[in-house]
């Protein structure tokens, strides 16, 4: 059987099914989930900041990963579970690898397997802003910026275990 097919978007009120609420602060967001192109429900997620620089939704096996405001949601295509992971300042974006999920965040980079559980999470690694370069079987480079604006400098960990090699 194939896996499902799924899709989010950031939608302004609830959708019919309001499946899952995660997370805890004064500021709401909706998302509405499809699988292979069919509406299955809502997932409503708490935050603090309603006005933080980036969001994304994105597949990732058989979770829907949404990063936006100062978290990252993982949701389980059948609404079974929720997990929630904070990140350093900001949510930045998401690098999708054959058997992991990068999130980037103001500051550090954490790794996610397929199971949904978090690998490693490297730190320090910018102030204002993480960005990955190119990845590879055993590396990950890229920039963070460590004195904004426009002070980036270059990194490099270790694929597997997210320790500095450079």
């Amino acid at each position: 059987m194939a896996p499902p097919q799924l899709e989010g978007s950031f939608v302004e009120s609830p959708g019919l099914d309001l499946h899952l609420i995660l997370g805890s602060g004064p500021c709401t967001s909706y998302i509405d989930v499809r699988e292979n192109g069919a509406y299955v429900g809502t997932v409503q997620v708490r935050h603090d900041y309603a006005g933080a620089p980036f969001r994304s939704i994105v597949a990732f096996g058989s979770w829907l990963a949404i990063g936006l405001s100062e978290v990252v949601v993982l949701v389980h295509h059948r609404f079974t579970e929720g997990r929630i992971f904070d990140v350093e300042g900001y949510f930045g974006s998401f690098y999708e690898l054959a058997d992991k999920l990068l999130v980037c965040s103001a500051s550090q980079i954490i790794a996610l397997n397929l199971a949904g559980q978090e690998l490693w999470r490297t730190e320090g690694l910018g102030l204002d802003g993480v960005i990955i370069h190119q990845h590879d079987a055993t590396s990950i480079s890229g920039d963070g910026e460590m004195d904004p604006p426009g002070g980036w400098l270059p990194f490099m960990l270790d694929h597997r275990t997210g320790r500095r090699l450079a």
